[in-house]
Order: C-alpha cells, then structure tokens, then sequence
C-alpha cells in the first residue's frame, strides 16, 4: 500500500485507527518486529501473507477464482478451512491453528497450487508469452514514457498509478512516428499473431545440478504442513504439528520439483519444421547423455523416425484443437476455426469486454468477446450434432417403415419420396463448419 499516498487521497482518517504502519505490516512477519502492536495480536501476522506456512487468504481466493476461471477443478473448499480456525498458543506466541480433521483439505490447497501452476501459470506457450513480454518493456523501457524510463515510477506513485496491463496496447498502436518503440512493437506483434519460440523439450531436473524453472505444494523441499499447527476436538486450547503419516500414508515423498525447458526461435519461417525436428532430435539425445540429471517429458527419442512421419501426416489431418472453459469445460474446435482465431482481427476480441463498463459496478464482470465467441461456436456444433442425430434416427425408422411395407407400392413410394426429402435436408460437416464460422466471427464487429 502506497503509505506516503494516503494524505493525498485523503485516505489518512479511514486508517487513522489501525495506524497507517501497522496496516502495511500485516503483510506478514516472521520475526515479532512490529512497532505499535503487542505480540499478543501476533496471529493477525498470519492472514494476509502468511510467512510462516502459506496458509492466508491470498491463496483461499486466487486459487480458487484461477481455477474458476480457468476451468480447472479446484482441489480443496476453504469454507471448510475458515471455519475451523481458530487462535492458540504455541511455544508461547498465538498463532492460527486448524482442526485435525482438515490436514488432508490443506495437503489438496497445496497440490491444487501445484496444478495450477503445472496446467495453466507455467503452461508451455503461456511461460515463452510472458518472457516475449518482458522483452517487449525492456525494449520500450526508456521509449514509450517522456523524460523518464517505464521502471523508474515505481518511485513515483502518481506515474505508478497509471501503469497498468494497458502498456501492452500503448506499445502495441503508438504511432510510426515513435521509432525507438519499433523493436519492442515487433516483439508484441509476433506474441499477437503467434509467431512465437516453439517448444522443444522440457525434462525434470534433479535439483542439486541446477534450478531453473520450480514447481511444487509450497516452500521448496518442505512438506506443506511442517509449520501448520493443528487442535483436537478433545482438547480446543492445545495446538500441535502433525506428522505426514498422521495424516495418509499415501502422501507423496517430494513436494517439489524443477524443469527445464527449450525452445527455438524460428526465424526462417520457410525451414520451420525441418529445423523444429531436428532442434528435438538434439534436445533428446541432449537428455540421453545426461540421464542421470534429467528425465525427457517428451515421446521416447527411439521412435524419431515414425514420429517424422507421423508429424508430416498430422502437418495436414490435425482436426482440432481443445479450449479449457469456465463454463463449458473442455471442448474442441477444428484447425480452421483455430487459424481464424489467431488472427489479430479475433484476438482484439481478447480487450473488448463482453459488458463493458458493468465491470466498475460488478468486480467479477471482465469477462471478454474473445471467450464469449469460443463458447458460441462450441454451442452451434453442439447444437447442430443434437439436430443431426435426430435426423439420422429418423431417417433409419423411414428405412426400417420400407422394409416392412414390402411391396404395397402406394405407401412404399410415399416413404420412398420421404427418405429422399429427408436424406436431402441432412445437415453435413460443410453445414456444420459454416455454422461455425457463422457464431465465432459475429461478434467480431463489436
């Protein structure tokens, strides 16, 4: 919180009563350090960011809106865990403790942690994004801002305050008359149309040789509940840790873990295929010679030749691609709705909210045309294979109504001439595609 802010924004009364250093404090502490706050009080130090075990209410919301979201299933229920909180002394300092009962609800917060992170926060394209981003303000770093650089407002709040995710556009549509932001703008314009490093490799370290990109339940090495203290029901003052086998002997052993991942840079886009395989055959043999340290996550190397080939026939059969969302789950859209959604004129969709300004009444109305487009579509196909199958049932009982006529010829060229109406009428893949096409692009003039 921008303390030396508050007078300004006339914020100083509103904190007057917990004091202004006392707030910013509660952002978690170790070590008893606080001025103006007995140690007594000493749990409020364990809500916000707790430093002590990562129990805090920072990860009850975000894991649980991320995964939301992101149509992942969260792994825990923190109602549960709220409620059976509450403070007891131990080694002589008040801490927040938790009911026995829930250790394996804490153990799911962890993992549900480690899931977001190995599914979604450390996805593969979503990691080389974020670094192509950084490269991009480190580029426009003394450009886009006169008379200062971008990493210079962190000590000026009123510039700090209009800092926001909208740099990305700033860069992205300022105008050629700008030069010095020609390489940063190149930089997003390739994140914007997908031309980005592909992904080679990836192989799980061990962590003595080397650290590079970590992932894993919590504090790295440590069992999620080394520094959780837990109470009975017998005996509600008493506050003690808990052994990982007190709580399932099918706990895992490591709660950690360290990748390594490579990617390529394409920059002759004409070769892009020939370099990509043999940027993999390297990464594999890569991984063969050093064994010991690394697991390869990827197809076994010994199969390389029927995976070119593989590769060549799926360069032109790949049917689809599947979307993670909220609220339709998982579904799957064919390549060429994928290569329309990945032209700029779609992914604008991504900055156009689907209830403009309702987002400054209603916090939880961000949603955008992007995702909106992505769930027609789905709809429309799911639409069209209830009508098709209600068509192909009917079709078959026209054929059986035939067989069983016989020869009664006045009925039987009736059912005959309704057959071919009905075989006419069926909705085909082309159908389907157009339909498609049809709800992805509608909103694309909004």
């Amino acid at each position: 919180i921008p303390f030396e802010r508050l007078k300004t924004n006339n914020l100083i009364v509103a904190f007057a009563p917990c004091g202004a250093a006392g707030v910013g404090s509660l952002v978690g502490v170790p070590e008893w350090s606080v001025k103006g706050r007995t140690e007594d009080k000493s749990f409020l130090y364990e809500i916000v960011a707790n430093k002590l075990n990562g129990i805090d209410v920072d990860k009850w919301d975000y894991l649980v809106r991320d995964c939301y979201y992101l149509g992942i299933p969260c792994g825990f229920d923190q109602q549960r865990l709220l409620k059976s909180a509450r403070v007891c002394i131990v080694n002589g300092r008040k801490h927040i403790c938790f009911r026995d009962k829930v250790a394996d609800n804490i153990y799911g917060m962890f993992h549900t942690r480690y899931t977001l992170h190995r599914q979604a926060l450390q996805h593969k394209i979503g990691y080389i994004i974020d670094i192509k981003i950084k490269d991009a303000l480190v580029e426009a770093n003394d450009s886009l801002i006169p008379d200062r650089n971008i990493s210079d407002v962190i000590n000026n709040m009123l510039e700090y305050t209009k800092l926001t995710d909208h740099v990305f556009d700033q860069i992205l549509n300022q105008s050629d008359s700008n030069p010095d932001l020609d390489e940063a703008r190149s930089i997003l314009q390739d994140v914007v149309n997908r031309r980005l490093p592909k992904f080679v490799g990836e192989a799980r370290l061990n962590e003595n040789y080397l650290k590079v990109l970590d992932m894993g339940f919590g504090e790295v090495g440590k069992e999620p509940i080394d520094n959780v203290h837990f109470y009975s029901k017998s005996d509600l003052k008493t506050a003690s840790k808990m052994k990982k086998y007190q709580v399932s002997s099918l706990k895992p052993e490591k709660f950690h873990e360290f990748v390594v991942r490579v990617y390529y840079d394409p920059k002759d886009q004409k070769h892009q295929r020939e370099v990509q395989q043999e940027a993999e055959k390297c990464f594999h043999e890569w991984c063969k010679i050093n064994k010991n340290k690394f697991i390869d996550f990827s197809h076994d190397s010994g199969e390389e030749e029927d995976a070119d080939e593989e590769g060549k026939e799926n360069e032109d059969t790949s049917t689809s691609k599947i979307f993670n969302d909220p609220i339709h789950g998982q579904f799957e859209l064919s390549q060429l709705l994928v290569k329309i959604i990945d032209t700029p004129e779609f992914q604008r969709l991504r900055h156009i909210k689907q209830l403009g300004g309702a987002y400054l009444v209603y916090p939880g109305a961000t949603h955008t045309r992007f995702e909106h487009s992505l769930g027609m579509a789905h709809l429309a196909e799911s639409l069209l294979k209830v009508l098709k199958e209600k068509q192909d049932k009917y079709i078959k009982k026209l054929k059986m109504d035939i067989e069983k006529l016989g020869k009664k010829q006045g009925d039987l060229r009736k059912k005959q001439d309704e057959l071919k109406e009905k075989e006419d009428e069926l909705i085909t893949e082309k159908d389907m595609l157009c339909v498609q096409i049809a709800a992805l692009c509608f909103n694309l003039g909004e």
